[in-house]
């Protein structure tokens, strides 16, 4: 996936056209226009809350200089009040205030003193429902978080001592994602509080929370960006500029020319009427020697992902309203950045590679049309029945490039994919669909451990009649609005072999308010922390 790069002039150099090339001569400046270019639009890009404001081992002195204090218990009834520094509270007076029957579940409640006390405790029943203990501590941390910032506190202590290492890296996880902000001002942005603790945390503990937290605040990241930043061609800059840090990371991009070379017609389609052409960047991981099962081969998975910088519809052209956020529909390829940079953080024993999927769907007089027929990387034809079902297109093409790349033992597409699938499962969960059993299992339970919830639909074979065409391979979508989500990856498995294990992942990518443990509306880094878990417990565990 060699790039040819081509010299960037400072100035476009429009000739005198002849007559009647008049449009010529505006598409040739309008391509002109689009030079690489990327502004670093937020201050946060890539930093890490925990290693600046983070300090485990406190010393007695410096906890006793703390505004306030949060203690984390799996037991509330059992904390002594005196020993808090809340005098005058009896004991009885101490049980009615945290209520009856507090052993069983998430509390989190705030003591008023010289010194305030925050109490959080996650107890034996999940009254939230689809969330594991672990992702609870994450969540149930991110309130006290909220009271610390609301309140202006400069330093506070946490009690740590009654949590186990995966409660622990949970609480620091709520931390790393809760101070995430993407904001443009001229105005300073809050000032954090620092965070103490006598605990003496495990180095993996604090690593692996640092680990997801960045790669899930890298997914919101950009999502956040405005698309007149983050467009395919300073996306794949920026992808390039990131990884050449990490060892063991290449990233190659396939710019225009090489797409069409390639024969990835859909993929040129989608962003054909753009000024920032279309770019498919391929981040690859290769474990060391040192990683890896020297007496074994490593085993290999692809992860796809949808990267519409930002999607008017094209010629079916969305209405304003559906239009507004539409800057979240590369959400699919943030999450697949994101798990490329936990990978290349964990440095685990198998190989990954990780493709971007890039473009912008907009609308000129050169924009692809419905009843268009192309032609996708595997061969296929494809008619188009609606040119807002674009993000199926490129995933289809770069799938098919990931299966030519390599002979792989588990490929899984992620995209902000189909309204259908909001409306089946709403905007917290992913929609998954998979060709093997097992792995749509995998996929659910990765979901519910780390609090990045999935639910899987059926792969109905009937539903493939809704996607026929009478002159093509196959039809981009159902001309009834019957199971969208379900026929979206219907469409998709035409370009899967059947001897690949396959997951596809519908998901939602943004956040019209705070939740859980991000505390800023935006996008809210869906499916990393799910992916994550499943390279840990699915593509790590095959041997």
């Amino acid at each position: 996936m060699a790039t040819k790069k081509k010299p960037l002039k400072s100035k476009p150099t429009v000739k005198k056209q002849a007559k009647g090339s008049t449009k010529t001569a505006a598409k040739s400046k309008s391509r002109a226009k689009a030079s690489p270019k990327s502004k670093t639009v937020s201050s946060w890009m890539g930093t890490l809350a925990l290693s600046s404001c983070f300090k485990a081992g406190a010393t007695k002195k410096v906890l006793d200089s703390c505004d306030a204090k949060v203690v984390f218990t799996t037991d509330a009834q059992s904390l002594k009040a005196p020993k808090l520094g809340l005098g005058g509270w009896s004991k009885k007076k101490w049980t009615n205030l945290l209520g009856s029957g507090v052993a069983t579940a998430d509390i989190a409640t705030v003591f008023p003193a010289a010194e305030p006390v925050f109490i959080v405790q996650v107890g034996d029943t999940d009254s939230q429902g689809f969330q594991s203990a672990t992702s609870r501590w994450r969540d149930s941390a991110a309130k006290w978080l909220t009271w610390c910032l609301r309140s202006g506190f400069e330093r506070v202590e946490l009690d740590l001592a009654a949590l186990s290492a995966a409660q622990q890296q949970a609480v620091l996880l709520s931390i790393e994602m809760g101070l995430y902000r993407f904001r443009v001002s001229n105005v300073k942005g809050p000032a954090f509080p620092s965070f103490f603790t006598a605990s003496n945390v495990d180095k993996d503990t604090l690593s692996s929370a640092e680990a997801v937290g960045q790669s899930v605040n890298w997914a919101r990241e950009l999502v956040n960006l405005p698309p007149a930043d983050l467009q395919p061609t300073s996306y794949a800059a920026l992808c390039k500029s990131w990884f050449a840090k990490y060892k063991g990371i290449k990233v190659e991009v396939w710019d225009e020319a090489r797409l069409k070379k390639e024969k990835c017609g859909l993929h040129v389609a989608v962003g054909q009427a753009a000024d920032h052409t279309s770019k498919l960047v391929k981040i690859s991981y290769r474990p060391s020697t040192k990683t890896s099962n020297r007496k074994k081969q490593a085993k290999h998975f692809a992860f796809v992902g949808k990267g519409i910088t930002f999607d008017t519809g094209g010629m079916d052209l969305k209405p304003a309203a559906g239009m507004r956020y539409m800057k979240k529909d590369m959400g699919g390829s943030a999450a697949v950045f994101g798990l490329a940079n936990y990978v290349a953080l964990k440095k685990p024993k198998q190989s990954y590679d990780f493709y971007l999927a890039l473009a912008e769907n907009s609308v000129a007089a050169d924009a692809f049309h419905p009843s268009d027929i192309l032609q996708a990387h595997n061969g296929k034809t494809v008619e188009i029945h609606n040119t807002d079902a674009e993000g199926r297109l490129v995933l289809a093409d770069a799938m098919s490039v990931a299966q030519s790349a390599a002979k792989l033992d588990g490929l899984i597409d992620v995209g902000t994919l189909t309204g259908a699938m909001r409306v089946a499962v709403g905007l917290d969960i992913i929609g998954v669909c998979s060709n093997r059993g097992k792995l749509g299992a995998a996929a659910m339970r990765a979901g519910y451990v780390s609090g990045d919830p999935s639910w899987q639909l059926p792969l109905f074979p009937a539903y493939n009649s809704m996607l026929h065409s009478e002159f093509a391979d196959i039809s981009n979508c159902p001309h009834a609005r019957y199971a969208g989500g379900i026929t979206a990856a219907l469409f998709l498995q035409h370009f899967v072999s059947e001897d690949t294990p396959w997951l596809h992942m519908d998901m939602n990518a943004f956040g019209h308010s705070p939740k859980g443990a991000c505390l800023q509306t935006g996008g809210n880094g869906q499916g990393v922390q799910m992916l994550a878990e499943l390279v840990e417990t699915w593509c790590e565990s095959l041997s």
